[in-house]
């Protein structure tokens, strides 16, 4: 498959550790004209910010921020800029944490239907304390999740940046307006030690 191909799109890699094992969440951006270097500075940088101010207060301390990635689609001037977080970024909730697959999933909507206009990204981590005996989470922490998700819809991203929907096939994207989020534990079975990176 030919790599990704839309000049105007940056894919946001936000890079975790917990003990040996890497967990990254990714999503797109989209930026009203041309990507520049400096642009990617400014979108990392507000991205550390969103996650200092809104994600790791959901995260155990055995979750830490190492790598902010950004990476334009655009195959014949492939920008890009990491930004390195050393030592790393601790989630401030001093629970025992859930098991590496244990999650809570944070669906992206666009206002069309279909699962091509639907992305999902899904919280690095859970407490013990979240989760009930019958694989509900607390209302506290999807209060959390739904600050966190409606921030970076509405005004975490520089301005002139939208987060967006990247359709691969096709090399469009398509604006995220709204989010819904259960309060059902999910699973990520590559987060389990041994599975995935």
């Amino acid at each position: 498959m030919a790599p990704p191909n839309n000049p105007l799109v940056v894919r946001v890699a936000v890079v975790m550790q917990r003990d040996t094992r890497q967990i990254v969440n990714t999503f797109h951006v989209e930026k009203v004209g041309a990507w520049a270097f400096t642009d990617l500075v400014t979108l990392a940088s507000a991205v550390k910010t969103w996650w200092d101010t809104y994600y790791k207060p959901m995260l155990p301390t055995v979750y830490s921020l190492a790598q902010i990635q950004c990476r334009v689609y655009n195959p014949s001037a492939p920008l890009a800029y990491d930004l390195n977080v050393a030592p790393g970024d601790a989630g401030t909730r001093a629970v025992t944490a859930e098991a590496g697959n244990v999650t809570l999933s944070m669906s992206e909507r666009t206002g069309l239907a279909g699962r091509k206009f639907r992305g999902r990204m899904y919280l690095a981590g859970l407490g013990e304390p979240d989760v009930s005996t019958v694989d509900t989470v607390s209302s506290a922490v999807v209060a959390l999740a739904a600050n966190a998700m409606a921030n970076l819809i509405t005004g975490g991203l520089p301005s002139g940046n939208f987060l967006t929907l990247f359709h691969r096939n096709t090399n469009t994207f398509t604006d995220v307006i709204a989010y819904v989020i259960e309060n059902i534990v999910d699973s990520q079975r590559r987060r389990l030690p041994g599975r995935g990176r």
